[in-house]
């Protein structure tokens, strides 16, 4: 298990490596501290929880350098992240234990912050306390879209006394940056703000050899939040948050021919393209004290918008472009009654939730006949206009019972109805064989989410536990190619065996799971005309076996060991896309065969300090006939430093042997073969903090 955390003691989060009281010999031991999470969306030891999760706690994401979502992924075995584009897009996605989603359709891992449900990946983590990565369905207590996990944010509350963050970065491709935090009490000891601001700019590694230009996807990108919280009575808590995030990326250009000696270098393309976000959400959170029960609401509006054009034949000649305008507005609402008696053996909650969520897409597809050969035909342009419209409402329910205080028997179940009105035009196409319709089609989604778990204390410090859960993935409607079509929702069964362990006078723990998944409908992304356009259709049955292991130590003062390696065997059982294509018994895409990590971090000398994680990625195949893949590959971040009271400098290197690798590939349009998108090269820099 991946734990760290903050100094202080405060919950939530565990310091480094600290004194406990002299043991009987008369020595100090250096323990792991407690943490306490809500996974659960309740509050409880994560050792004790009977769940695979992962925490990196506010230290570690400070030691390590995790400023985006994607510098998550490094640290927590059997999770896959496929970047396909700059983060002003919304395409990245991601596959945990095998069970993966794509650029188009519903997620399959859930993204919350403060329990706010988030719709895309892409983003920069502001001033956090904690980050839970759940393994496995968690759809009894999340619903939706999180059959294949949960990523739960926990930001920091607000202080009552004035105090302030300032951080400066520099690093390679003139990437350059600036942080700041402030928070303190408006009213002493009830009001009190934490505002938080990020500013990123970088000319980015990708050269485009058509132009000769080093910066073609150069970017920049502004993170705001801003959290009010009140206290006007002892038990009662409110917090009003908002959130925006303005990203810019002055190119789409990121796809190089597979096999290219510089893919990590450089594309070369007529059109650069371009890429912008503007996203902005706020939420409203009360939590009420009943005594023995608390009473918590969040309510919450999001709107994001994305503007995307880019070159999709990948080639310096002028072929097939590809723009795309998305709106998405988001309202939900959430009430949750929980037990808050710690005494009892019986502990529980229930809940509603209820949301409503409209996505406009536009897509306009251009595609240059003449310089494909068909002489005449000019330029010809199809347009696709859709709006979704979904309303959705669950009522859920998760208890534990304790018994001879050594045995836990968990149930939940939830019931979730998505209802999707889906309106669309298709126009402009004809003479490329896409006729001309407008139609409206309606469909309801829904499922019962039943959760089972037994836990068993067999010592203070083993926990083993067996647990089933079902996940859920909404169906929707085809907004491309096939437009109109619809496709099912998509189901997982979650059958998993682990034990939780410490050792050594709680210096090291060490947690091992086993889990099987079987799922049906699968919904299967199928690229199309070379790839400048796709379909989801459902496709029979596939299944995912697979192993965890994490642990962490810390043997001596100062120093951190940490570990973790997980192995999946995720491939399709039946598939079976047409008379002559048959992938039964292939890997499922973008689902690795095996992740594992080391890290190490050692404070030492007052106030020096290094790190270093070692991250192997093992065989990932991107296409259903297996016929391309990623082949295993590592990279090395390291992080040396000097920290004193009211200012630290740290130098950091990312990808320091400068491993080449590919995050994402498909075929080009213009029938060129398979390009990939490099990941990111050696990359160098130095950081700064001053503290008021």
């Amino acid at each position: 298990m991946l734990l760290a955390g903050g100094p202080g003691g405060l919950p939530g989060f565990i310091g480094v490596a600290r004194a406990a009281d002299a043991n009987a010999t008369g020595q100090k031991v250096y323990v792991l501290d407690e943490i306490t999470v809500s996974a659960d969306k309740r509050e409880q030891s994560v050792q004790e929880v009977p769940v695979s999760v992962s925490v990196i706690g506010a230290t570690q994401v400070e030691d390590k350098g995790v400023t985006k979502t994607e510098d998550i992924f490094p640290l927590v075995p059997n999770i896959y992240l496929t970047k396909t584009g700059p983060a002003a897009a919304f395409t990245t996605f991601a596959t945990v234990r095998g069970v993966t989603s794509s650029m188009g359709g519903s997620p399959a891992l859930g993204y919350y912050v403060d329990d706010v449900y988030y719709p895309g990946l892409d983003m920069t983590l502001l001033d956090i306390e904690r980050i839970e990565v759940l393994r496995g369905p968690q759809g009894t207590l999340y619903g939706r879209n999180t059959e294949a996990g949960v990523i739960n944010i926990i930001t920091r509350q607000p202080e009552n006394d004035w105090k302030s963050k300032l951080t400066m970065d520099y690093g390679s491709f003139n990437t350059r940056g600036m942080r700041g935090t402030a928070t303190g009490a408006l009213v002493e000891d009830t009001v009190f703000l934490r505002a938080t601001g990020n500013y990123e700019a970088s000319d980015n590694y990708f050269t485009n050899k058509f132009d000769d230009d080093d910066s073609v996807n150069g970017y920049e990108n502004f993170d705001g939040r801003f959290k009010v919280q009140a206290l006007p009575s002892s038990d009662l808590d409110l917090s009003v948050t908002f959130d925006v995030q303005n990203y810019r990326s002055d190119g789409y250009a990121e796809f190089a021919p597979i096999d290219s000696a510089s893919l990590a270098k450089s594309v070369d393309v007529d059109y650069a393209g371009m890429a912008e976000k503007d996203a902005y959400g706020t939420a409203v959170r009360g939590e009420y004290d009943l005594g023995d029960m608390k009473l918590l609401s969040i309510t919450s509006g999001r709107q994001e918008n994305y503007l995307m054009d880019n070159d999709i034949d990948f080639l310096p000649m002028d072929l097939v472009r590809l723009k795309l305008d998305k709106e998405v507005g988001l309202l939900s609402q959430e009430l949750r009654l929980v037990s808050d008696d710690k005494t009892s053996p019986l502990q529980w909650l229930v809940g509603a939730y209820a949301f409503y969520e409209k996505d406009d897409r536009a897509y306009s597809t251009r595609m240059n006949l003449e310089n494909m050969g068909m002489t005449g035909m000019g330029t010809q342009t199809i347009r696709q206009d859709s709006t979704t419209d979904s309303l959705g409402s669950a009522l859920f329910f998760q208890t534990t019972y304790t018994l001879w205080e050594r045995l836990e028997l968990t149930a939940g179940l939830r019931y979730d109805r998505i209802a999707k009105d889906f309106s669309y035009t298709q126009k402009d196409g004809d003479m490329l064989g896409y006729a001309s319709m407008d139609d409206d089609e309606d469909k309801t989604f829904d499922a019962w989410l039943p959760k089972a778990a037994i836990s068993y204390r067999l010592t203070d410090d083993v926990r083993p536990y067996v647990s089933v859960s079902r996940g859920f993935r909404s169906g929707g409607f085809n907004d491309n190619e096939e437009i109109g079509e619809a496709y099912d929702a998509e189901y997982t069964w979650n059958y998993e065996v682990g034990v939780k362990t410490e050792w050594l006078d709680k210096r090291l723990q060490v947690n091992l799971a086993l889990f099987h998944i079987d799922w049906t409908d699968r919904q299967v992304e199928v690229m199309s005309a070379g790839g400048s356009s796709y379909h989801i259709e459902n496709a029979g049955e596939s299944s995912s076996d697979g192993v965890e292991i994490e642990a962490i130590a810390r043997p001596v003062q100062g120093l951190e060991l940490t570990g973790s390696f997980g192995y999946t065997r995720a491939e399709y059982d039946e598939y079976a896309p047409s008379a002559t294509e048959d992938y039964s018994g292939k890997n499922v895409i973008d689902s690795p065969e095996y992740t594992a990590s080391l890290g190490a971090t050692y404070r030492f000398l007052d106030g020096w300090f290094a790190s270093a994680t070692y991250r192997r990625v093992g065989k990932v195949y991107f296409d259903a006939a297996n016929s391309e893949s990623q082949g295993e590959y590592q990279t090395v971040n390291a992080r040396f430093g000097y920290e004193q009271e009211g200012w630290d400098v740290y130098l950091w290197g990312r990808n320091i042997f400068d491993e080449e690798y590919v995050t994402r590939a498909v075929e080009s349009a213009a029938g060129a073969g398979w390009f990939g998108r490099s990941g990111e090269p050696q990359a160098f820099g130095v950081s700064a903090s001053l503290y008021f």
